[in-house]
C-alpha cells in the first residue's frame, strides 16, 4: 500500500506542478495578446495623426494638435497598460526590473547584480495569499489534488466524499 501511496503522491505533485505551469502560460499568452492588440491600435492612431499632419502641411495650414487630445490620452493609456502587462510577464517568469539600471533581475534578489542597487522589498499580494490559504480538496485514498466539482478521483477512481 505504501508504494501506491508514493505513486499517488508523485502523481499529485506532478499534477500540481503541471497545473501551475499551464496557468502561468495561459496568463502570459493573455498578456501578450493584450500587448499585441494595443500595439496594433496604437499604430493605427499614430498613422491617423501622421496623415492629418501631412495633409495640413501640404495644404499650408497649421497643424492643430488639440484635435488629437483624446488620441494622445488613449495612446498614453495603452502604453501604460502594455508596460504593466510586460512587468506581469516578467514576474510570471520570476524576474523584475532593477529600479536603477532597468535590467532584468530575479524577483528574489535584494540587490541588482548589474549595478549593485538595493531593490525595494517585494509587495505582498493578498489575493494570492488567500488562494494559497484555501484548503485543497484531496482524495482520501491516493491524496491526489481534486477539483471542487470532482465526484470521483481521476487518478484512482475512488468516490469523493
Amino acid at each position: 500500500m505504501e508504494i501506491l501511496d508514493n505513486v499517488g503522491k508523485i502523481v499529485s505533485d506532478t499534477y500540481k506542478s503541471a497545473t501551475k505551469a499551464s496557468s502561468k502560460l495561459i496568463e502570459e499568452s493573455k498578456l501578450k495578446f493584450l500587448i499585441s492588440d494595443n500595439e496594433a491600435q496604437m499604430k493605427e492612431i499614430y498613422q491617423n495623426i501622421g496623415k492629418e499632419y501631412c495633409r495640413a502641411h501640404f495644404e499650408g495650414k497649421s497643424f492643430d494638435e488639440t484635435i488629437f487630445e483624446n488620441d494622445f490620452e488613449e495612446l498614453k493609456r495603452m502604453q501604460q497598460e502594455n508596460d504593466e502587462a510586460k512587468e506581469k510577464i516578467l514576474n510570471l517568469k520570476g524576474f523584475k526590473k532593477c529600479v536603477k539600471c532597468n535590467k532584468d533581475i530575479k524577483t528574489e534578489y535584494a540587490f541588482c547584480q548589474h549595478c549593485g542597487e538595493r531593490q525595494p522589498e517585494p509587495e505582498v499580494i493578498i489575493e494570492e495569499e488567500v488562494k494559497e490559504e484555501k484548503e485543497e480538496k484531496v482524495c482520501s485514498s491516493c491524496e491526489a489534488k481534486l477539483n471542487d466539482e470532482d465526484l470521483f478521483c481521476p487518478f484512482c477512481g475512488k468516490s469523493v466524499e
